[in-house]
């Protein structure tokens, strides 16, 4: 089986969890599990990018009493 993305190919038995037949249904692809957790950790690192951005921000909008 070919993924996708990366168009490299996989043995059945090989995957995690093995398949006994192919994912794929006409008019639907498959991406390996490689090229899923690179897309769900860059999501990931810019979530976290955006809210460490935020977090930067907070104490220079407070307000120093003189």
């Amino acid at each position: 089986m070919r993924c996708d993305e990366c168009q490299l190919c996989y043995h059945f038995g090989c995957l995690d969890p093995p398949l006994k037949k192919s994912p794929k249904q006409t008019g639907y692809g498959w991406i390996c599990e490689e090229c899923d957790t690179s897309s769900s950790k860059e999501e990931e690192e810019a979530r976290e990018a955006e809210e460490d951005g935020v977090k930067e921000e907070t104490p220079e909008q407070e307000e120093i009493p003189n």
